[in-house]
């Protein structure tokens, strides 16, 4: 009876086939820009639900309501949990689902500016391990599936894409973050976004060398505030 959808584009035929058999259709604006499936299929919409106030403008006001950030249970259980930082300062390194290649080598290329006594868990993606130099208070994941928010808890900073989900739950979690957003896409104005907000620093990956990002990150690091 009822459609529900994101914005992904294999959408587009479903909720057309759907509006044809009478369902109701709600489609949810996630990003700040709108996706194109979601543009296509605004018409065929009974109400449309949006993340950010300025994105009310972006469809008819008359079935179009602000209803936030949408974050996971598990993401507002560990915010609303006292998570005591441990001494050892550590950091967090997150691709987005499917993993950043390009980060991950950056990455690799900053671990020599770093603090030596810095834990760094970075999450590289499937398949997409970089072979290094074993370097003490390195560790790579593939995925984190179990303890995700666990160690998102204890960083004391994490360096991200620019995926809004994540950004949502970091932001909701009150944890410092690097947005390093793939360029020429989408993640680039929720980078902005939330860079204005000063929830996040805003960093170009192609302005970044392995020293700069390293100096970044020992800035924030040595400046709680």
């Amino acid at each position: 009876q009822v459609i529900v959808s994101a914005g992904g584009f294999v959408a587009f035929p479903v909720i057309w086939a759907g509006k044809l058999l009478s369902a109701k259709i709600i489609i949810h604006q996630l990003d700040l820009k709108p996706t194109l499936s979601n543009k296509l299929v605004q018409r065929l919409a009974d109400k449309i639900t949006v993340t950010f106030e300025k994105s009310l403008a972006d469809f008819p006001q008359n079935k179009t309501i602000l209803v936030g950030s949408l974050v996971r249970a598990e993401a507002e259980a560990k915010a609303s949990a006292n998570h005591a930082l441990t001494e050892q300062k550590n950091i967090l390194i997150l691709g987005g689902g499917a993993g950043a290649l390009s980060l991950n080598q950056l990455i690799i290329r900053t671990l020599d500016f770093l603090p030596s006594d810095l834990t760094v868990n970075h999450v590289t993606g499937k398949n997409k391990k970089i072979e290094h130099q074993l370097k003490q208070n390195y560790h790579q994941f593939d995925l984190l599936i179990g303890d995700y928010y666990e160690k998102l808890a204890k960083a004391d900073l994490i360096i991200t894409r620019a995926g809004l989900s994540t950004l949502l739950e970091l932001s909701r979690m009150a944890k410092p973050a690097i947005i390093i957003p793939l360029e020429k896409s989408h993640q680039e104005k929720n980078a902005l976004y939330f860079s204005e907000k000063n929830a996040g620093l805003y960093l170009k990956q192609s302005a970044l060398t392995p020293k700069i990002l390293a100096d970044k990150i020992n800035a924030l690091l040595n400046n709680p505030s």
